[in-house]
C-alpha cells in the first residue's frame, strides 16, 4: 500500500490502546463490547474485543515490518516479502496458506505500510481456530523456492508498472510526502522502485523475515462474536512458541527538522494545476493528540481534502485542493462543444494557492465562535462512539501498539474533547497549520501521449518472469465441501418476507443493529414507448437528472427558496425496461421515508425550476458522457449485436440535442407512465425494522397502487452473430488494456426465483476458471470480470479482462480457447464447489450491511423472483443448470470485442 493511507482506516488507530478490559455500550442494551489486553511470554502483544452483536470474527496480525525497516537500497523488500508471506508459511509452501486461508475466510486481504505490515481475514466463529492455525505458520516464516519468489517479484513488478500508470494525484501526494520526510524512508513510495525490487534476491526475503516475523514484533487482534476469556486461552496456546522476550517497539532514526519547504512538479500526462500541503505534527502531548484526531472532523470542509495519516509520535494532515486538472482529449473535437477559458497553470495555482490558505483559515475562524465548535466537537464525539462500536477497533488497536504511537483510548480523548475550547484549538492551529511548518507542492500539467507509460508497460510484460506459473489453483472439492456444509447450517442472516394487498411482493433483511432503514424497489416494464428504436437517445439521463431533485431537499442557485435538508435520501433510476428507486435514512423514520418516496410517486408534477437548470447543460453533460472511450466502445460493440437504433444503447450514446427537443411535458407524461402502475414491481427493505413494521410504513402507499402484474416472459428470439469481430479504441491515459467481449443476447423463457443465482454462479465459476486458466498460459493479467444484466427480455453477457497493452490479443486468443473448454467440458468438480464458496462470500459480504444487502436484493429481483432465502438457493442450483446456462449464453466463434486503452486502431490487424 501507498504512504498515505486510506483516512478512515488510520483514524480508527486512535480509539482504544488501553492496557485493560474495556466495556462500552452496545446497539442493544442488553450487550456490552468487552476488551481483553495482554502480552504472551515470547513478547507477542494480543487484542481480544468481544462483539456480541456482529456475525463475523475479524482476525488480524501486525508486523513491525513496515517499509521504514528495510534496507534504502532494497526498497520494496518489505512489500515482496508480505506478497510471498501472504502465499505460504512454514508447513503450507506453494501457496497452500493463501488458498485455505481463502477457504476459511469470506474476505482476506494484506498490505504494508511504512511501520508495519498486516494480514487480516474474516470467518464464520467456527472457523476461528483454523485461520489462528494459519497465522501461527505464518509467523514460523515461509518457506519459498525459486519460482514461487521470481512469481511473487515479477508481480510486485507488474504492480508498480500499474502504479506509475493510473493516478498523477497519487504521485503528486507522494512527492510532497517525501518533501515533508526528506532523507527518510517514510518519504519514499512503500512499494520501492523497478530498480530496488529488481536487484532484490530471495536471500534478501529469507534475512528480512527472520529478522521481523516473530512474536516480539508482532500484536494479534480478534474482534467479533467470540467468548474473551476462552479466546485468550486459545491464544496462548497456539501462539506462547519460542524463546522468552519483551514486546518490540519501534526504532527508526531521528526525522530531521521540521521546517517550511516548496516543492514544484510536472504532470506530463495531465493538464491544469494541483495545490497541496502537508503539516507534520508531533505528538508531544495529550491534548495534541486528541485536536489531531478531531480536527478534519471538526472542519467538515467539502472544498478541501483534509487527510490525516500517523508515524510513530507523529501525525502528518495533508490538504489537496484541485484546481483545473485534467486528461487533455486526443482530438480536438471531443472538447465537448466547447473553448476552455485562457489557461495560465503558474499564474492560476498561485492564486489557487493563496486562496487554500485564506478558506483554511476561514474555516478555522468559524469554529471560534462557541456554537461552531461545540457543534463540531459533538460530531467528533459521536463519530468515536460509532467507531468503538465498529468491527474496524481491532484494526485501530493493531496500529496503534504496533506503531508505538502514545494515542489515548477512546474514554480519555472523549473527556479531553469534552473539556476543550476554541482557545485550545486556535492555540494548536497556530502552532502546526502555517506556512513556516509546512511542506507546499504545486504540480503543473501538460498535455502528453503518455510514451513513457506504454514503454514501461512493455518493458514488465517482456520481463521473462512474468512468464512463471501462478500459485493460485483450484481449491479441492474434499477440502470444500465440509466448509460448504457449515455455511449450510450456519443462520445468519434473518429474511421475511411478505405480500402487499394488490400482490406487490416485499422481501426484507433484518440488521437488528443497524439503526438505520434502507429501502428500495425494481419495477421492470415492457419497452417504452419513447425509446423504441432510440428514438430519443439520452431521454433516460435527463428525466434521472429532473426527478432526483426536491426543492425542499437541495437548493437551485436560481431559485430564492431557503435550503433545507432532508434527514433522508430519496433516488430514482430509469432505463428503458426499468426503474430502480432507493431510499434510507434513520430507522424511526422508515413511515416518513416511505410516505415521502411515494408522494414521489404519485405526484404528476416534476420541478420546473429543476428541469430549467438541467437544460442549462444538458448538452454538455450529454457530450461528455457520449464521447467518453468506454461509453464508445460499449456503444460500438452494442451497435453490432442489437441495431443502432436499440434503446439499450441510450445510456451509452446520447444524443446531445435531446435536451432541446424533449419537452417539460414530455417529461411529466413519462413519469407518470414509470410511476402510475405497479407492474411486476417487487420492493425489498434491509435495516433494523423487520417486515410487518415496513408493511405498515408502505402500505398507505405502494399498496394502493393497482394490481400487480405478472412478470412479462423472456420470449425475444436470440440474434445471430457471425465470427469473431472488433475495433480498438484509443485511449492514452488509460495505462492498461480493457478487452471487453459481448455475446448475443440471451432469451430465457421462465425467470423464477432461481436465475438471479445461476446467473451469479455462472459469474463466479466462469471468472474464476478463465482468471486461474489465463495465468497458467500468460502469467499476467490484472483481472477478469463476468457481468450480466438483463435488458428487457433478454440477458446480455460480457467478459473483461484488463490486460498490458502488447498482451492483449494474446490475451484474445486464450479467452477464446478457454472459452470453448468451458462450454464443451463445463466445470469441474473443484470448479462448481469454489464458485458456491465465493458466491457465498460475496452475499455475506453484501447482507451483513443494509446498503449493499438491499442492492443485492435488487440486483437478484432484476432477473425474477427474488428467493426466499438466497443463501440456501445457492446449495439449491446444481452443476448442471449452470453448465447448461453457459453453453447456452456463450459462443466462442461468435462475440463482439472492443480494446481500450492506449492501442492504436492499426494495432487491430494483431487481434
Amino acid at each position: 500500500m501507498r504512504l498515505v493511507l486510506v483516512l478512515m482506516i488510520m483514524l480508527t488507530g486512535m480509539l482504544a490502546a488501553a492496557s485493560q478490559a474495556d466495556e462500552s455500550a452496545s446497539p442493544d442494551s442488553t450487550q456490552t463490547t468487552t476488551q481483553l489486553q495482554f502480552t504472551l511470554p515470547n513478547g507477542m502483544r494480543a487484542v481480544v474485543q468481544s462483539v456480541p452483536w456482529q456475525r463475523l470474527v475479524g482476525v488480524e496480525v501486525f508486523y513491525s515490518a513496515g517499509a521504514a525497516t528495510e534496507p534504502d537500497s532494497l526498497a520494496g523488500l518489505a512489500h515482496l516479502s508480505e506478497h510471498l508471506l501472504t502465499e505460504s508459511g512454514h508447513h503450507h509452501p506453494e501457496g497452500e496458506l493463501y488458498r485455505l486461508q481463502n477457504l476459511y475466510s469470506t474476505y482476506t486481504n494484506a498490505y504494508t505500510s511504512t511501520s508495519s505490515m498486516c494480514f487480516l481475514s474474516q470467518c464464520l466463529p467456527e472457523f476461528l481456530e483454523n485461520i489462528m492455525d494459519l497465522e501461527v505458520d505464518r509467523m514460523h516464516g515461509a518457506i519459498t523456492d525459486s519460482a514461487s519468489f521470481h512469481r511473487e517479484k515479477s508481480v510486485v513488478l507488474e504492480e508498480l508498472a500499474y502504479r506509475s500508470r493510473v493516478s498523477a494525484t497519487q504521485n503528486f501526494q507522494q512527492s510532497i510526502i517525501h518533501s515533508a520526510f526528506p532523507g527518510h524512508p517514510y518519504g519514499r513510495d512503500v512499494a520501492g522502485s523497478f530498480e530496488s525490487v529488481r536487484r532484490i534476491k530471495a536471500q534478501d526475503f529469507m534475512d528480512f523475515q527472520a529478522q521481523r516475523i516473530s512474536p516480539e514484533k508482532a500484536v494479534l487482534v480478534i474482534t467479533g462474536p467470540v467468548d474473551c476469556d476462552t479466546t485468550m486461552e486459545m491464544v496462548r496456546d497456539k501462539f506462547d512458541f519460542g524463546p522468552s522476550s519483551k514486546p518490540h517497539l519501534p526504532s527508526l532514526q531521528q526525522y530531521p527538522p521540521i521546517k517550511a519547504g516548496q516543492i514544484i512538479v510536472d504532470a506530463s500526462d495531465h493538464s491544469g494545476y494541483l495545490v497541496g500541503m502537508a503539516c507534520r505534527i508531533p505528538l508531544d502531548n495529550e491534548l495534541d493528540s486528541a485536536l489531531a484526531y478531531a480536527l478534519p472532523e471538526m472542519m467538515d470542509a467539502s472544498w478541501v481534502g483534509l487527510g490525516l495519516f500517523s508515524v510513530p509520535d507523529e501525525v502528518v494532515v495533508l490538504t489537496l485542493l484541485r484546481g483545473t486538472y485534467f486528461h487533455p482529449p486526443t482530438d480536438p473535437e471531443q472538447h465537448y462543444g466547447m473553448d476552455y477559458p485562457p489557461f495560465d497553470p503558474e499564474q492560476d495555482a498561485q492564486r489557487a494557492l493563496g486562496a487554500m490558505w485564506q478558506e483554511l483559515y476561514e474555516t478555522l475562524d468559524d469554529l471560534q465562535s462557541a456554537e461552531a465548535f461545540e457543534e463540531g466537537i459533538s460530531r467528533v464525539l459521536n463519530n468515536l462512539g460509532g467507531r468503538a462500536e465498529a468491527s474496524e477497533t481491532g484494526s485501530g488497536t493493531g496500529k496503534v501498539l504496533i506503531n508505538g504511537n502514545n494515542y489515548l483510548d477512546s474514554q480519555t480523548m472523549e473527556n479531553l474533547l469534552q473539556e476543550a475550547t476554541p482557545a485550545d484549538l486556535q492555540n494548536f492551529v497556530g502552532r502546526f497549520l502555517n506556512p513556516d511548518r509546512a511542506v507546499i507542492g504545486v504540480s503543473h500539467g501538460s498535455d502528453s501521449q503518455r510514451p513513457a507509460a506504454i514503454d514501461m508497460a512493455s518493458r514488465v510484460a517482456r520481463d521473462q518472469a512474468m512468464k512463471a506459473t501462478d500459485s493460485l489453483e483450484h481449491l479441492g472439492k474434499d477440502l470444500i465441501e465440509p466448509v460448504l456444509e457449515v455455511y449450510r447450517q450456519a443462520d445468519l442472516f434473518q429474511f421475511e418476507h411478505t405480500t402487499l394487498s394488490n400482490g406487490t411482493p416485499l422481501h426484507c433483511l433484518v440488521i437488528p443493529d443497524d439503526e438505520r432503514w434502507f429501502f428500495g424497489g425494481y419495477r421492470a416494464f415492457e419497452e417504452l414507448k419513447e425509446t423504441r428504436g432510440n428514438k430519443i437517445p439520452g431521454l433516460d439521463l435527463l428525466y434521472n437528472a429532473v426527478v432526483n431533485y426536491d426543492d425542499t431537499q437541495r437548493q437551485d442557485r436560481f431559485d430564492p427558496k431557503p435550503f433545507k435538508e432532508l434527514p433522508y435520501n430519496l433516488s430514482l433510476s430509469l432505463r428503458p425496461w426499468r426503474l430502480i428507486y432507493t431510499a434510507d435514512g434513520p430507522a424511526d423514520r422508515s413511515p416518513k421515508i416511505a410516505q415521502t418516496m411515494g408522494q414521489r410517486f404519485k405526484s404528476r408534477e416534476l420541478n420546473n425550476g429543476r428541469w430549467g437548470a438541467v437544460l442549462r447543460g444538458a448538452e454538455r453533460s450529454l457530450t461528455r458522457c457520449r464521447n467518453q472511450q468506454n461509453n464508445a466502445a460499449s456503444t460500438w460493440r452494442l451497435s453490432q449485436i442489437l441495431g443502432d437504433k436499440h434503446p439499450y444503447l441510450s445510456p451509452w450514446n446520447p444524443n446531445p440535442q435531446t435536451g432541446t427537443s424533449v419537452k417539460y411535458k414530455d417529461l411529466k407524461k413519462l413519469h407518470s407512465k414509470v410511476t402510475g402502475k405497479v407492474g411486476n414491481a417487487t420492493l425489498v427493505s434491509a435495516g433494523k425494522p423487520d417486515c410487518q413494521a415496513v408493511e405498515n410504513a408502505i402500505k398507505e402507499t405502494f399498496g394502493r397502487f393497482g394490481e400487480r402484474k405478472k412478470r412479462f416472459g423472456f420470449s425475444k428470439s436470440e440474434e445471430d452473430l457471425e465470427g469473431v469481430h472488433g475495433k480498438v479504441f484509443h485511449a492514452p491515459e488509460k495505462g492498461d488494456v480493457l478487452l471487453s467481449l459481448t455475446f448475443a443476447p440471451h432469451p430465457v423463457k421462465k425467470p423464477d426465483e432461481s436465475l438471479g443465482t445461476t446467473v451469479y454462479l455462472l459469474r463466479e465459476a466462469l471468472a474464476m476458471s478463465l482468471q486461474s486458466r489465463l495465468r497458467e498460459k500468460e502469467g499476467l493479467t490484472y483481472g477478469v470480470s463476468c457481468h450480466a444484466s438483463a435488458m428487457g427480455t433478454v440477458i446480455l453477457w460480457e467478459v473483461e479482462v484488463t490486460c498490458q497493452p502488447g498482451q492483449a490479443p494474446l490475451v484474445l486468443a486464450s479467452l477464446k480457447d478457454e472459452i470453448a473448454h468451458c462450454i464443451q467440458n463445463g466445470f469441474t468438480e473443484d470448479e462448481w464447489a469454489l464458485a458456491r464458496l465465493k458466491l457465498l462470500g460475496r452475499y455475506i459480504a453484501a447482507f451483513s450491511e443494509a446498503s449493499s444487502g438491499r442492492s443485492m436484493l435488487i440486483n437478484l429481483a432484476s432477473f425474477g423472483e427474488i428467493p426466499p432465502d438466497p443463501m440456501a438457493m445457492v446449495f439449491a442450483i446444481e452443476a448442471e443448470q449452470v453448465n447448461a446456462m453457459a453453453k447456452d449464453v456463450l459462443d466462442a466463434e461468435n462475440f463482439v470485442f472492443t480494446a481500450t486503452g492506449p492501442m492504436f486502431e492499426e494495432d487491430i490487424d494483431q487481434f
